[in-house]
């Protein structure tokens, strides 16, 4: 209605672009899901556009590499299953939309399903179906699951496609960091920022470079900038948790490791960092909680199960009672059994060996 159009407005996917010449201003519509890439878009003319009125952009991510620098993005947020629906049929009819893989994988990526994220790159690269944005959109679901050398390796293919795009730069350096190179990103990320503030992996590169560098209370504010600017960042979280833990900040730190958590709460380290936390402080009861769910979501993982060995040997010596200290050895009996060197804690076993060999004499007399 602000543009005085009256008559339907209908999709320009078939078209590419529709035209309105409005009294306010010419409005042109586009729907880029058809295109490959930025050099399609250039072969229509269509950055000719961006001069003439105002630009409204479906799939902006596509060609975002040519996208003026005071472009505007607008996140609709979307009914996933629906989207996996409707995606899935479309790959149904014709199997060779590249754009369709993109948008599973990005959906599947947000949903915390990494192995069918994944796949959907794959399937788009053995039907040839390859190019920059493809393996763009490959290493950020490996960043997204913390696969820093893979991640690297998918930006160099993109690389090789012509790729230069900031997005690419961002994680890139996001991964260098994670491998050990700190020191070389940090113009690289700065250079980013001043062209594009709301740049979500370059904020969390820069927040990850003050920390290293003991700089607490910067890197948190980086990192809480990226949230805002993408707020499915959960690593954002962690790091935030992390840096009020070093600034033995304990009301914040217990506040975003259970945001963490709630924001991905299949994520291993985060369970297991904030049970250590949580020990430290002498929050048994709490950390024996946290490890009893990260239990339940690999009960073969050897940190795992010695930190609750180790928790639970402090909350039987508080109150001592012969289940709780059968199944607490049965942990170590586990432990060995997956890695017969694994158990950190013979001594804390022999101790509670001791405890129930009184307990059981004792019921005896």
């Amino acid at each position: 209605s602000y543009f005085n159009l009256h008559d339907e407005i209908s999709s320009p996917t078939f078209n590419i672009v529709n035209e309105y010449i409005t009294p306010v201003s010419n409005v042109y519509h586009f729907d880029v899901y058809r295109l490959e890439d930025s050099d399609e878009f250039y072969a229509i003319g269509g950055e000719e556009y961006f001069e003439k009125g105002i630009c409204l952009i479906e799939w902006g991510e596509i060609i975002k590499d040519i996208l003026p620098k005071d472009y505007i993005q607008i996140n609709i947020k979307k009914d996933y299953d629906n989207a996996l629906f409707y995606a899935q049929k479309a790959l149904s009819f014709n199997p060779h939309m590249l754009p369709v893989y993109l948008l599973l994988g990005k959906i599947f990526r947000v949903k915390l399903e990494k192995e069918k994220s994944i796949d959907c790159y794959k399937n788009a690269e053995e039907l040839s179906l390859v190019n920059s944005n493809l393996y763009l959109e490959w290493a950020l679901t490996l960043l997204k699951f913390e696969d820093y050398t893979e991640a690297k390796e998918k930006l160099s293919t993109a690389a090789g496609f012509g790729c230069n795009t900031s997005e690419l730069s961002a994680a890139l350096a996001l991964c260098n960091i994670h491998l050990g190179d700190a020191v070389s990103t940090k113009k690289v990320l700065e250079d980013i920022l001043k062209e594009e503030p709301q740049n979500s992996l370059a904020l969390t590169g820069l927040g990850l470079i003050a920390c290293v560098n003991e700089n607490y209370k910067e890197g948190i504010r980086y990192f809480k900038d990226s949230l805002d600017a993408d707020e499915t960042g959960d690593l954002n979280y962690y790091y935030i948790a992390e840096g009020y833990l070093s600034l033995d900040d304990d009301t914040h730190t217990k506040e975003y490791f259970e945001k963490s958590i709630t924001a991905n709460p299949k994520r291993l380290k985060t369970y297991i960092d904030y049970a250590r936390y949580l020990g430290s402080k002498g929050w048994y009861a709490d950390a024996g909680r946290k490890l009893r769910k990260a239990f339940k979501l690999d009960e073969n993982n050897l940190e795992i199960l010695n930190l609750m060995f180790f928790i639970n040997y402090i909350l039987v010596k508080e109150q001592v009672c012969e289940y709780n200290i059968k199944e607490t050895l049965r942990l170590a009996e586990k432990i060995e059994k997956l890695d017969n060197n694994a158990f950190k804690y013979p001594d804390e076993r022999a101790e509670l060996t001791q405890m129930l060999k009184n307990l059981q004499e004792k019921e005896k007399n």
